[in-house]
């Protein structure tokens, strides 16, 4: 809950291109996992030092945790133009705009990375990718809250590096859960009748 919040509360406009987080795909899945799951601890020990009444450590872990935040792939612009294809990353910046600016409702009301709406990941795996035509695909399996999930993230080479073009969830039955790109993505415009 803490990431979506903060997601709302950080700029929407758009961040210059940049060349991305370089290595294999598998390698990217990675780092966006640890960044992410080092500002979940912080936020995670902040709560409780500032439930127990610890004002100094609820201080300083925010500190922290604010810090972590700034290089988080999805709470970030600037780390988001990184990690993210200028597809996805519009459709990201342009649904948390239209929220903000307009006050419509978010599409996107979970963490994709975790596939909750509150996140507490532990025990990742991360597969050898899959390149074919181009595209990369990493399976991730992971326990969030002690259930068990698994997410498929599709990459592709944009400004010499991979970047997340799509990340899907996969449901303990087989069939396709949560799909980041088409819950972002506009339904097409009605054709008007001839």
């Amino acid at each position: 809950m803490i990431r979506i919040l903060l997601f709302f509360l950080l700029l929407s406009s758009p961040a210059p291109a940049l060349a991305g987080v370089r290595g294999a795909p598998d390698a990217v899945v990675r780092h966006v996992y640890d960044v992410a799951m080092k500002a979940d601890a912080l936020g995670e020990q902040w709560s409780k030092a500032k439930e127990a009444g610890n004002a100094e450590l609820a201080d300083t872990l925010f500190t922290q945790y604010t810090e972590a935040q700034k290089t988080h792939p999805f709470w970030n612009i600037g780390e988001r133009e990184k990690y993210f294809t200028e597809k996805l990353a519009a459709l990201v910046r342009e649904d948390n705009f239209n929220h903000q600016l307009h006050g419509t409702p978010e599409k996107l009301t979970y963490d994709p990375i975790s596939d909750a709406a509150e996140p507490n990941v532990s025990g990742v795996s991360i597969s050898t990718p899959l390149i074919e035509n181009n595209v990369a695909t990493v399976r991730v399996g992971f326990a969030n809250w002690g259930e068990q999930k698994t997410l498929v993230y599709s990459l592709v080479q944009e400004a010499g590096a991979w970047k997340i073009d799509n990340i899907v969830a996969i449901n303990k039955d087989g069939t396709r859960g949560n799909d980041l790109l088409q819950t972002l993505t506009p339904p097409p415009s009605p054709t008007p009748a001839s």
